[in-house]
């Protein structure tokens, strides 16, 4: 069953697609920034303290000037804006796979079926 085209944003798509086809293509520090969100939401959800504590201590990078900044205006807007931005410098490396009917950006370099509309190109 195909998403509910509604919700597509491709700016957010086209974050999502590069974050999990691309990350070598990122930065060290928006790597440690990604960490730190990871670390944090983890520790959040964990009902042991002494797993907290070593994801706030030991996994996050809260306190490096260079990833307070990037995390300044908040997880999803510092994902899309380094998504962004290794789009624009290097699009030469990425292979945007789009739906040949709709458009839209599909999960995968290699996918042949949108999530999207349902077209299936295999």
């Amino acid at each position: 069953m195909p998403f509910d085209t509604t919700q597509y944003d491709e700016r957010v798509e086209l974050a999502d697609y590069l974050w999990h086809n691309y990350p070598e293509l990122f930065s060290h520090d928006e790597h440690l920034a990604a960490r730190t969100l990871s670390a944090e939401w983890k520790a959040v959800h964990t009902d042991s303290e002494r797993i907290r504590q070593f994801l706030l201590t030991r996994m996050s990078a809260r306190g490096n000037p260079k990833v307070d900044e990037l995390l300044a205006e908040g997880p999803q807007e510092f994902r899309l804006r380094a998504a962004e931005r290794v789009f624009a410098e290097l699009s030469s490396k990425i292979d945007l796979n789009r739906c040949q009917k709709c458009s839209r950006i599909v999960a995968t370099p290699r996918a042949r079926q949108c999530l999207w509309c349902g077209h299936d190109w295999h």
